[in-house]
């Protein structure tokens, strides 16, 4: 399960584990991540102001002698936001649509964390005779942010909020 901290000095993102798993002849994507935002970004969200987290993923077909080939390359996005009024934070997958509440920031960047089935593509389209890897990496969209804060959020490193690429080997 995905662990949380909402505010931390070692601010950034990691990505503990993900897989792709079959789930009614699409690969799914499950995958833990730890969100720790900096304070700057926590002030913010409490303050109404929503921010949106990219996961991109990408499906390579290894090659011996040339640099592997794409064959499938998914952008994912969720927003984390506030709602002052009725006091939630809600978890939206902007992709889907689905939205999830939660009574604390605490557990919805615990959810943010949690990815669970998301189909990301058919299986078929990997071919038994090839092997394939997988890469995943995640970041806060600053071009999501308000356009005021963008300048800031560019030259701050309390904005420069993303994990390092996590690979593995896909088995067909």
């Amino acid at each position: 399960m995905a662990t949380t901290t909402v505010v931390s000095e070692n601010h950034g993102f990691l990505i503990k584990n993900a897989e792709l798993i079959k789930k009614h002849g699409d690969l799914a994507l499950n995958a833990d991540i730890e969100f720790h935002f900096g304070e700057n970004a926590i002030e913010l969200l409490q303050n109404a102001v929503p921010l949106t987290v990219s996961v991109h993923l990408n499906v390579l077909r290894k090659r011996k002698y040339f640099w592997d080939q794409p064959v499938e390359k998914v952008k994912l996005s969720f927003r984390i936001r506030y709602h002052a009024l009725v006091e939630l934070f809600q978890v939206i997958n902007e992709d889907t649509g689905v939205q999830r509440n939660f009574a604390t920031l605490e557990s919805a960047i615990e959810a943010l964390g949690a990815i669970r089935g998301l189909s990301v593509m058919k299986a078929d389209t990997l071919e038994k005779q090839h092997q394939y890897r997988a890469e995943i990496k995640v970041g806060l969209d600053v071009e999501r942010l308000p356009i005021a804060l963008r300048p800031i959020a560019y030259f701050s490193s309390d904005w420069s909020l993303s994990s390092s690429w996590y690979r593995w080997p896909l088995k067909n």
